[in-house]
């Protein structure tokens, strides 16, 4: 984000009306650009001393707390593909208390949940009714929190889509004009 506005005249972009789509991973690293900007103390460069953070996100079948597996009904706890990609991601398993996974430590801070604020980027969220890698909660739980902070922010869900909803892109395009204008 900060290359893209360093060169944002050069590329014609307006640096402070910058958006970010993402798909799964992508998703919950476009909701990150949308929750966080890291500041740079004592900037040695141009580059490093502009913001990180988009103004508007539209994520996919997003994982927004790292830790929100391993629960009763759960189907992506069954084939261990989460919890290896969450283990190499983080670099260990989260922490249990009573059986179950808790957002703590590594996780909390890869968490996007973690970072809701007022003033945040405004989200568009697609997931599906029946991902068996991200359990819908997440989803529920991320809008919730973002509409308690006054958050801009709309859900959307796509039944039996499985692990790809499919994005209304006249709404996709609709969100974009309406928070990047």
């Amino acid at each position: 984000m900060r290359f893209v506005r360093y060169y944002a005249k050069k590329y014609d972009i307006d640096p402070n009306r910058i958006g970010a789509i993402g798909h799964s991973s992508g998703g919950t690293l476009s909701s990150m650009l949308g929750l966080t900007d890291t500041t740079i103390v004592n900037a040695k460069n141009g580059i490093d001393s502009l913001s990180s953070k988009v103004q508007a996100v539209i994520s996919l079948a997003a994982a927004f707390i790292l830790s929100d597996f391993n629960k009763k009904g759960d189907t992506a706890i069954q084939n261990n593909l989460i919890l290896k990609v969450m283990s190499n991601y983080v670099g260990e398993l989260p922490e249990e208390k009573k059986g179950e996974f808790i957002l703590s430590g590594k996780y909390a801070e890869a968490s996007p949940i973690t970072y809701i604020s007022k003033g945040d980027a405004a989200f568009l969220i697609y997931y599906s009714d029946n991902d068996q890698l991200i359990p819908p909660r997440q989803a529920s739980s991320f809008y919730n929190k973002l509409v308690e902070n006054n958050v801009p922010a709309k859900i959307v869900v796509c039944h039996n889509c499985k692990h790809e909803p499919i994005p209304d892109m006249d709404e996709v395009d609709r969100w974009l004009k309406k928070y990047l204008r």
